[in-house]
């Protein structure tokens, strides 16, 4: 993932990774440096991680990506930021080749401060990117680019091992839960997607107050 992601991108960036003290893969992780920036902790499991990491980031916008996907698109973070509209309450996905689960998009962090990517003490691994598109969709803010690629070499379509991680991830029923969650918080999602569309409506009518007399 982040060998690819250096090579396409037409501009530096930072990674977060966060990694579990009890990985067995942790030494073979990359350690920080320029662009990575790594946190080993306790497994507290993809969810709390992603917040965790989310209280640290400095600018306007972040990707999430999973560590066993490749950036396949030359240029992939200009295309995808220019897709941004300019009230910043969106989610722009990639195209992923696997099953086109959307779930490795860019959003903004005025989107976090406004409505939260997702509920906390909630999801364990299953469920962020799944709520945070489907908030995105209900508002009309989904962006998929079907022009950047990503490849993901996932252990269903035979581009990966089954290992601890994969494994860990779907025991104790927690895509059921997740799904389960999902399915009775439609009303929730609906507020906050009207919430969206009200940022958005505000943020147009300021710009119209900005036009020349006359425009």
């Amino acid at each position: 993932m982040l060998q690819t992601a250096r090579k396409t991108a037409s501009q530096p960036f930072n990674v977060f990774l966060y990694v579990d003290d009890d990985d067995p893969e942790k030494d073979n992780y990359p350690q920080s440096d320029d662009t990575v920036t790594r946190f080993d902790g306790p497994s507290v499991r993809t969810a709390r991680s992603i917040l965790f990491m989310l209280d640290r980031v400095q600018t306007p916008y972040f990707m999430l990506g999973a560590d066993d996907i490749e950036f396949k698109t030359k240029d992939w973070d200009r295309t995808m930021l220019k897709a941004m509209p300019p009230d910043d309450m969106a989610l722009i996905s990639a195209y992923t080749t696997f099953k086109n689960s959307d779930g490795h998009f860019i959003c903004s962090m005025r989107w976090h401060r406004e409505i939260g990517l997702f509920p906390p003490d909630v999801f364990k691994h299953f469920g962020p990117d799944g709520w945070s598109i489907d908030v995105a969709k209900r508002a009309g803010r989904f962006i998929q680019l079907h022009d950047v690629i990503i490849e993901h070499n996932h252990f269903k379509n035979g581009k990966a091992e089954n290992d601890l991680t994969y494994q860990r991830a779907r025991k104790d029923g927690d895509a059921g839960k997740a799904m389960e969650y999902i399915q009775k918080t439609g009303h929730v999602r609906d507020a906050l997607a009207n919430k969206i569309k009200q940022i958005a409506e505000a943020h147009a009518r300021f710009i119209d107050t900005q036009a020349p007399y006359g425009a």
